[in-house]
């Protein structure tokens, strides 16, 4: 279990990282000078990001069994490539947003949230030999020469409260993860992912079968987000443009291969993931709809109604409609310092010069807002400094384009003010449950166990890969979602 005090500093000084979601980079072909980008060392950049990418997708998942098995398969693919020999690094990323990337170098990198989705390890496999391929092919290499990011400045946010790791991780490696391969590379990357795929013995049909579910997970993203009136979360199609068309050319293009016999282990893989949390955890933090609640830092606040909120190591991300934002996360108290006098002095870089000094249940607080120009345009800022505790302040960054900044007004405060002390220890995690199907056992009566407040079919089904139609069978291996 993480330290405590560690969690609490991990969390500090991170609103700055505001900047990889505000600033967009621009396209490839855009005019502007890149000729630098070719002198980036991208083996070294990937290595000095490493870190700063892990805690910013939560950390490393903590289950050294998982991990192992995650590290397994990669490797048992590894050794069929071009690059065998060669020492990877496959990380387990302690977040539900389900995504897989990889960095020049051997990083690899896949959520938990995917491992969630996947049904068989041939599925797992497929992602893992997609990004493999990535390195392979050297399209991260492509990617940041081609990028104008290799030259962005941090940007005015980054900088809004002299966060160190701020300065750090605003680069152009942080950035290239974010932003979407090109569909050629996509289909490289499927083609010879699947030359991976039936090298090691797994069957490569697997890559089709998981992009449905991929598919079928945006579908059920999207029908989530327009409930609340918001955006779906990022997705691993979005910076993965693929089509059942690409991958079926890529199978086809593996031609003459007997599929009849190799590995899929459904079993193995659903015993392995079996209690993995769902969602949130302990350690992080939880998402509970709209609300967010630390059991072990003891606290809790609320976003508006379509707002998605994205759980890191270092901060609490909900990105709303039309590009609004909430950033939440610690910094340092300084000693001696109003929460109005720290308002003034942070807000300086966002066009802050009033502070209204306000008290949030009981905790001394301050407010003031600005307007500041980024590369993606003009945005207005509130900054809210709460008195957490007599060394640490809890901040909120919230962010919105002018047009639409009256309209969030009232939500944004409803927000501040529901930030309150919660229970430690309170906050049960959901966990992913697997089991074999019971006679008399049926997808409604699995759905009617998950403890959601709606769309349990949808979700049961999409979990599983189901079809509409499609009964459960006994014996068939399923996955649940369960508070125990």
């Amino acid at each position: 279990m993480t330290d405590k005090r560690n969690t609490l500093n991990r969390m500090a000084g991170a609103i700055g990282l505001a900047a990889l979601w505000l600033i967009q980079p621009a396209a490839a072909g855009s005019d502007g000078p890149v000729q630098t980008a070719q002198f980036i060392d991208a083996a070294k950049m990937s290595r000095e990001q490493h870190p700063k990418l892990v805690a910013q997708f939560g950390g490393a998942y903590h289950d050294p069994r998982v991990r192992k098995y995650v590290r397994t398969i990669g490797n048992r693919i590894l050794q069929k490539t071009p690059m065998r020999g060669q020492r990877f690094i496959f990380t387990v990323l302690n977040s539900d947003i389900v995504n897989a990337f990889a960095m020049p170098g051997g990083y690899v990198y896949v959520t938990r949230g995917m491992l969630a989705l996947a049904n068989n390890e041939a599925e797992l496999a497929g992602v893992l030999a997609h990004e493999i391929a990535h390195v392979t092919e050297k399209h991260g290499e492509e990617r940041v020469q081609q990028s104008v990011l290799a030259q962005l400045g941090i940007g005015i946010l980054s900088g809004v409260l002299d966060s160190d790791a701020a300065r750090s991780v605003a680069t152009v490696g942080a950035a290239t993860v974010m932003s979407s391969y090109s569909r050629q590379h996509e289909f490289e990357a499927d083609s010879k992912g699947v030359q991976y795929l039936v090298r090691s013995g797994y069957d490569p049909r697997a890559m089709a079968t998981f992009l449905n579910k991929l598919i079928a997970e945006q579908r059920l993203q999207s029908t989530l987000a327009s409930r609340e009136g918001g955006d779906p979360k990022p997705s691993f199609l979005a910076t993965h443009p693929r089509t059942q068309d690409r991958v079926q050319q890529a199978l086809q293009q593996a031609g003459g291969v007997e599929l009849e016999g190799r590995r899929r282990g459904t079993a193995d893989y659903m015993r392995r993931i079996n209690g993995l949390y769902y969602g949130g955890d302990p350690d992080n933090g939880i998402v509970r709809g709209q609300r967010f609640v630390h059991p072990k830092l003891g606290f809790a606040f609320e976003v508006p109604p379509g707002f998605n909120i994205l759980n890191g190591a270092a901060k609490v991300t909900a990105l709303g409609p039309q590009n609004s934002q909430i950033i939440f996360d610690f910094a340092p108290r300084p000693k001696g310092l109003s929460m109005a006098g720290y308002v003034r002095r942070a807000g300086q870089k966002l066009n802050i010069s009033r502070a209204q000094s306000i008290r949030v249940n009981g905790f001394p607080a301050a407010t003031g807002s600005g307007r500041i120009q980024t590369r993606s345009g003009t945005h207005d800022v509130r900054l809210v400094a709460i008195a957490y505790k007599p060394n640490t302040i809890a901040r909120f960054l919230f962010v919105t384009k002018p047009q639409v900044t009256q309209r969030y007004s009232q939500a944004f405060q409803r927000t501040t003010y529901s930030f309150r002390r919660a229970r430690e220890g309170g906050g049960q995690p959901l966990r992913l449950r697997t089991t074999r199907v019971k006679s008399g056992e049926t997808a409604q009566s699995y759905a009617a166990r998950m403890p959601f407040p709606s769309h349990r079919m949808l979700r049961f089904r999409t979990l599983n890969g189901l079809d509409s139609n499609d009964e459960l069978r006994p014996g068939q291996w399923v996955k649940y979602v369960s508070r125990r």
